[in-house]
């Protein structure tokens, strides 16, 4: 038999699919299969795996050389290396064919090396996990259950099932497999969990328990930042929920990947969330949002999510862009766990005496005074600053906050109460902080006007 063209192999494919049996009788199956590996290039293995799919369904023809070849090609070029999914579902779909060829038995030995080399060196997640699959009904299934279950999902009615088994066959659509389809409209959405159902992080370390005049209680709290990773993240809880009533197709939803692109360089790259599965008339999921800032300002993150629906097709949505806001960013102080409220409150003021301007050119200072209201100054604090208390004497008119923002700014106010103004005196190590720090003041100090009249 001459050698064919290799330029010729898609008019060879269509040639071989339509009359196999004019080939296999012109030469001996061992003559044709021998003539037709010599001839394949690795340019052309998409293309000429399909030839050996086809004639891997025929039963004149020994198959051991078709897998041997496969197995060479694979572990004597770059292919699994490269991970390119079409390349592996090729061989898959020849693999598939011999797992229901009649005489799997003469092949059994070869075709699980293949398959365990492809499992264990293919650089594609979904080629290995169908290599694994493969290999499993191999070894465990009788050659009746193992067609059956290969022809789950072969037909062509609407309520077609895709399972596991269901490697793309040559007779379906590319595009229907590979495409990733995009909603009409917005399927998913995140819904920020109050603060009342947040726990921030806790980034306390062991301490002394006391402050005596021999502790460095500044240079003891420094040298926690030591450990680059100490206290340097904020986590924000979100619920993930469906967008409003959606279609049908999109109640269940499962390998559900939240994707987040930032919108300025103020912070690490936000890491993908997974989310298992999704059920349209079940509690919402709950999912973490992990934020480590170099500078820590407001931003705002896009959002979009691909997700797979019961049917077995990709889908990409865009959700509502979100919005972190500066208080978002705040921390409680990072001490040991052991410190008294007299440490802490050590520690404040010797924070504040540290950050004066005097002593670096990044520091600043400003007054922001507001009317307190009817509310009590102990009210406003309270329901703002809880969290952020230093001093814990409330039946003072005085009182120490301190801010902490990743990955080692501080904010500190001092709130007094003089007759029916209050002020805050404020410092900070950042002075750029100073434009947020005045409106959040300015936005809860409003508010609590509002709402006393």
């Amino acid at each position: 038999m001459a050698a064919p063209n290799p330029e010729g192999w898609p008019q060879r494919v269509a040639a071989f699919s339509c009359s196999p049996s004019h080939f296999l009788s012109s030469t001996t199956p061992e003559d044709f299969l021998s003539d037709l590996l010599q001839d394949l290039k690795d340019d052309k293995v998409s293309e000429s795996t399909k030839v050996l799919g086809r004639v891997a369904k025929e039963e004149q023809a020994s198959q051991r050389s078709t897998v041997r070849f496969l197995l060479n090609l694979l572990i004597n070029s770059s292919l699994c290396g490269l991970g390119d999914w079409r390349i592996g579902n090729a061989v898959l779909s020849v693999c598939r064919n011999l797992l229901q060829h009649p005489n799997l038995d003469q092949v059994f030995i070869e075709l699980a090396d293949l398959l365990q080399f492809m499992m264990h060196s293919f650089e594609d997640v979904d080629i290995q996990d169908h290599a694994r699959f493969y290999y499993t009904l191999l070894t465990n299934l009788s050659k009746e259950k193992l067609s059956g279950v290969l022809n789950m999902g072969t037909g062509e009615s609407q309520a077609k099932i895709r399972s596991l088994s269901s490697i793309m066959a040559e007779s379906e659509e590319l595009s229907s497999c590979l495409t990733v389809h995009r909603t009409r409209q917005p399927v998913l959405k995140l819904v920020k969990l109050s603060e009342d159902g947040i726990s921030k992080p806790d980034h306390s370390s062991s301490g002394p328990e006391d402050s005596t005049p021999d502790v460095d209680l500044l240079k003891v709290y420094q040298n926690q930042f030591l450990n680059p990773e100490f206290a340097s993240v904020v986590i924000l809880k979100y619920h993930l929920t469906f967008a409003g009533e959606v279609d049908a197709l999109y109640h269940k939803l499962f390998c559900i990947c939240l994707h987040f692109e930032q919108t300025d360089s103020n912070y690490e790259r936000v890491s993908d969330v997974s989310v298992p599965c999704l059920i349209y008339d079940r509690k919402p999921c709950v999912v973490s949002l992990t934020l480590k800032p170099w500078r820590p300002y407001p931003t705002v993150l896009h959002a979009s999510a691909i997700f797979t629906t019961e049917d077995g097709l990709s889908w990409h949505t865009q959700l509502d862009p979100i919005l972190i806001g500066f208080p978002d960013l705040f921390l409680p102080l990072p001490v040991p766990v052991h410190w008294s409220q007299g440490s802490r409150e050590q520690l404040f003021h010797q924070l504040w005496k540290s950050l004066c301007p005097e002593e670096s050119s990044q520091s600043a200072t400003s007054l922001f005074c507001f009317e307190v209201g009817e509310r009590s100054l102990r009210e406003v604090i309270e329901s703002s600053f809880h969290k952020y208390l230093v001093s814990k004497q409330l039946n003072t008119e005085s009182y120490k906050v301190l801010l902490f923002l990743p990955p080692q700014f501080y904010v500190l106010l001092k709130i007094k109460n003089s007759e029916d103004a209050a002020s805050v005196s404020i410092i900070t190590d950042n002075w750029k902080l100073l434009p947020f720090i005045n409106s959040y003041i300015k936005c809860i100090t409003d508010y609590s006007a509002d709402r006393t009249q």
